[in-house]
């Protein structure tokens, strides 16, 4: 069964997970607010806030589609996702998209490398929120490209 197809088939259940999950989250850093530190907790906070709203969003959405009047636009949306995923075309900018982000992803995690190696060579003194900030900044970056290449491909190839 395609993983796409069988996730929104299930939103309902996804949705109560994450917020199952978030909520347990948010319920870990409230009752530990003077036990742990601060990075953590805001991290448990920031953690708890995404998946409890992501939560929140999959069981309305799928209150919204299910159960309302607006079930047979909720399968014609369903189908029409599952040809997308059937899609040659899309398939291929998808992988050669991944395959870029992979290539810039190594060359920045190199540099990465090269420059904190030079920071600590000349002694100079790097916090750990730099390092944070970096990690945040790429991470952005892994989940933000590949969509935006996809879709400039997309619109290259398809005129």
């Amino acid at each position: 069964m395609n993983k796409k197809k069988y996730f929104i088939k299930n939103r309902e259940k996804y949705g109560r997970a994450y917020f199952t999950v978030g909520f347990g989250s948010f319920v870990i850093a409230f009752f530990t607010m003077e036990k742990i530190h601060p990075l953590l907790k805001g991290f448990l906070y920031g953690f708890g806030g995404v998946l409890f709203i992501i939560g929140i969003i999959f069981i309305f959405s799928d209150f919204y589609w299910k159960k309302t009047k607006s079930e047979e636009e909720y399968r014609s949306m369903i189908e029409e996702e599952e040809i997308d995923c059937n899609d040659e075309l899309k398939t291929m900018l998808k992988y050669k998209a991944g395959s870029i982000t992979n290539t810039i992803s190594t060359v920045i995690t190199c540099l990465a490398i090269v420059s904190f190696i030079l920071l600590e060579n000349f002694n100079i003194r790097t916090d750990i929120i730099w390092v944070i900030l970096y990690l945040s900044a790429y991470l952005l970056f892994k989940s933000l490209f590949p969509t935006v290449y996809y879709s400039h491909l997309l619109k290259k190839y398809s005129e």
